[in-house]
């Protein structure tokens, strides 16, 4: 059910929100708490789904801390009020996923490792902080750390599915003619 904005601009809304009027309020949660959850769902994934409506809320509830301070940065000539907080939720949503992400546990050195055990690293790459544009590094850590496909990323950064495949690409390029050239020696 798509609900109409009582106050038809987001300027408007915007500011019955920080008065604090109910109706503002009401409708923000109602119009809003679908679209959040279908977009953090995904990436929650089966095993957290069950958390959404938890991120939902405290994103709200992150809204009217500290006398509205967040609410108060939302600047609606620069995104609309529903991206300004898919954009909230989903960081959100990825700060609980880090802090559920299990403790490492370092390796005995006289440990070895037999050709069945994963050899995989969660290490960072040692590599030139310069090599990478923002946008490369950007496109790398959705990718690889939290597993958003291309199309949550394009998404999420509000740029085109192919425009994320060709940062990735050039940057998985980058980093492997770096370590050929510096594995040598």
């Amino acid at each position: 059910m798509i609900l109409e904005n009582p106050f038809k601009t987001n300027q408007k809304l915007h500011r019955a929100l920080l008065r604090g009027n109910q109706k503002a309020w009401h409708y923000l949660i109602n119009h809003y708490t679908p679209l959040m959850l279908s977009i953090i769902s995904p990436i929650l994934g089966k095993e957290y789904c069950h958390e959404s409506a938890d991120i939902v809320q405290e994103t709200f509830a992150q809204l009217c801390d500290n006398n509205f301070n967040l609410l108060t940065n939302y600047e609606p000539n620069k995104a609309s009020l529903g991206t300004w907080l898919v954009i909230i939720c989903k960081c959100r949503c990825i700060d609980w996923l880090r802090k559920k992400r299990p403790p490492t546990i370092p390796l005995d050195e006289n440990m070895t490792l037999t050709a069945d055990e994963e050899t995989t690293s969660t290490e960072p790459l040692d590599y030139p902080k310069s090599l990478l544009s923002d946008r490369e590094k950007t496109v790398m850590t959705l990718y690889f750390d939290f597993e958003l496909t291309v199309k949550e990323i394009a998404s999420y950064l509000s740029i085109k599915e192919q425009t994320v495949r060709s940062l990735r690409h050039k940057a998985i390029s980058k980093l492997r003619d770096y370590f050929r050239t510096n594995s040598r020696g």
